[in-house]
């Protein structure tokens, strides 16, 4: 990344939202992040380091996550995705633990496909 690029990127968003007169520009600008967690995390670290490894014993079962957030700081809930053939693979998880709002579903491998985050 170099800083004037994406000081230029940003002016450019600005101008082009202004330009548009957009009402409550930060509400329509959203980022989303998906992301693979191992169930069963183990971090790695020695006792000085500046990098922290992670890895993961035998169990390679992973739980995706979807979250998204705009520019103005709302947030939706995290919609979790396990390993499941049907909704009783959710039984397993500590849903009450989980974010208020949290989504869940399930797909065969637990990661995301087409329709799956549909309401």
């Amino acid at each position: 990344m170099d800083r004037e690029f994406v000081k230029s990127y940003f002016k450019t968003i600005s101008r082009t939202l202004l330009k548009h007169m957009f009402d409550k520009a930060g509400a329509k600008i959203w980022n989303m992040v998906e992301i693979g967690i191992f169930l069963d995390y183990k971090p790695m670290a020695r006792s000085v380091t500046k990098c922290l490894h992670s890895g993961s014993r035998e169990n390679k079962e992973l739980i995706t996550v979807i979250a998204a957030v705009n520019a103005d700081g709302a947030k939706t809930p995290p919609h979790m995705i396990p390993n499941g053939k049907t909704i009783r693979a959710l039984n397993s998880f500590e849903l009450n633990a989980a974010p208020n709002g949290t989504i869940w579903s399930v797909s065969d491998r637990g990661w995301t496909k087409q329709g799956i985050a549909k309401l």
